[in-house]
């Protein structure tokens, strides 16, 4: 069921399924060209895994954003519909960006987080990350979004998982507003000097950072650097991109088990 929530002047889709009044799981996806909403049925399906133990309450980013809004603004928002629903002390799954925005929610808002599942993300942005993001914003601001749409692909996926996708790349491209693109400019310069290193060790609830061998974006050594720092644990998938949460079989057994133990 997806819900509308108030929250910063505006509205915020959440995608609500699994077993009603269980423990909550909020899941915070990274950045991406189309709404997560668009696609409720395969996502409630990669998800599922979590729904017997779980209420699963997926965020997409507030409808209406402004010309700047910062990793912290989306935190506070997202931290306000959290509340209107009621949800405090829950599991978190934050990916990519949307882990970003979930380690500003545990900073902040220690009552919303009882543990964080840090997927393909990172406390603060490297260089080469920062420049793939930027080829990313070029992209879209030239309007090129087949091209964005396939150069996004090779960042995050498999060779063999972007060979096999490629007309599914071509067709969402082809889906993509102008509303889209705007919007994924706007949320792409976001993470542009995001750093929470200096204040990442008061984050108080055991965190597990699951990353990738061979993400491009948020290399495994900045990845497992992290949570060395910080005394939070790895998992590292052997052979996976960036979007191992998409590919890997084993990806979301070994999250759950995380949060089992917690």
């Amino acid at each position: 069921m997806i819900e509308s929530i108030s929250c910063g002047g505006s509205e915020m889709k959440c995608l609500r399924f699994g077993k009603k009044g269980a423990r909550a799981l909020v899941v915070l996806p990274g950045l991406s060209l189309i709404s997560v909403m668009t696609f409720a049925d395969p996502v409630m399906n990669a998800y599922k895994i979590y729904t017997e133990d779980h209420e699963v309450f997926l965020f997409d980013r507030r409808e209406e954003i402004p010309d700047t809004y910062s990793i912290g603004d989306m935190a506070k928002d997202t931290a306000e519909a959290i509340d209107r629903l009621g949800i405090k002390d829950a599991d978190f799954i934050g990916v990519s960006q949307g882990g970003m925005i979930a380690l500003a929610i545990a900073l902040e808002r220690p009552d919303l987080v009882k543990s964080l599942a840090l997927c393909s993300s990172a406390v603060g942005m490297a260089d080469h990350a920062q420049e793939i993001l930027e080829q990313w914003k070029q992209l879209a601001v030239s309007g090129d979004i087949r091209k964005l749409y396939r150069c996004f692909g090779k960042d995050i996926y498999t060779e063999s998982f972007c060979n096999e996708n490629a007309q599914a790349f071509d067709m969402l491209a082809d889906m993509v507003t102008q509303k889209d693109r705007q919007r994924f400019i706007i949320l792409s310069d976001a993470a542009s000097g995001f750093d929470m290193t200096d204040r990442a060790e008061k984050i108080s609830c055991p965190v597990c950072v699951f990353a990738a061998s061979e993400d491009s974006v948020f290399p495994v050594g900045l990845q497992t650097g992290f949570a060395e720092r910080f005394g939070w644990k790895t998992q590292v998938f052997e052979g996976y991109g960036h979007a191992v949460y998409d590919e890997c079989p084993q990806f979301h057994p070994m999250v759950e088990k995380f949060f089992n133990n917690n």
